[in-house]
């Protein structure tokens, strides 16, 4: 939970920074991309948590607004669920995108070894142009792997144990009912002649 929390607050300030420079103008800020930005990583629409004009808020009201909408929508998931199974599902989460990501980047390292060799054509030690480029490209895995985590938390819509039970239920039921016909086959009734 703390490195979710973590994870959470440096890719909100990385987002909220590259939009909402304090250094400059209010009409300066770029509100469309903030809102777009934050939908996309957390599935949270920005402009609904405010009444007035976002250009009319001081800097840090809307960001403390925005971080602590987070925290509190992360809670709630939590509360839902409980902090047991939250947990397992972001174990379950990290370890999945951490596979993913990683098969991409071995990808990846592949190409850079197919294309490295062409470096030499241009001056370049093809030795030194790929350990540059291959901590360049781990550096990225490492972002990837840590919004993907992220948006992924933020954007399932925990179930309700209760509402969990119902559905497999619901599910055994239809799976012990008992078929005239087998899938896939065309039944015709014969005719009596």
């Amino acid at each position: 939970a703390q490195h979710i929390a973590e994870l959470t607050d440096a890719i909100f300030e990385n987002i909220f920074n590259y939009n909402v420079d304090e250094n400059k103008e209010p009409e300066d800020w770029d509100f469309n991309s903030l809102q777009t930005e934050i939908l996309a990583q957390f599935g949270i629409d920005v402009r609904s948590l405010f009444k007035e004009d976002l250009q009319l808020i001081p800097y840090t009201e809307i960001k403390e607004t925005l971080q602590n909408y987070l925290k509190a929508h992360y809670r709630e998931k939590e509360n839902i669920m409980g902090s047991d199974r939250m947990r397992e599902m972001e174990r379950i989460v990290m370890l999945q995108v951490i596979d993913h990501q990683w098969k991409d980047h071995l990808l990846n390292i592949d190409h850079l070894k197919e294309g490295i060799g062409l470096r030499g054509y241009a001056q370049k030690d093809p030795l030194i142009e790929y350990k540059k480029e291959s901590f360049r490209l781990f550096e990225d895995l490492q972002d990837r792997i840590d919004d993907e985590i992220i948006r992924f938390m933020f954007l399932f819509q925990p179930i309700e144990e209760d509402e969990m039970e119902k559905w497999r239920e619901k599910k055994k039921a239809r799976s012990h009912k008992p078929t005239s016909k087998m899938p896939g086959k065309k039944h015709k009734k014969k005719s009596k002649k």
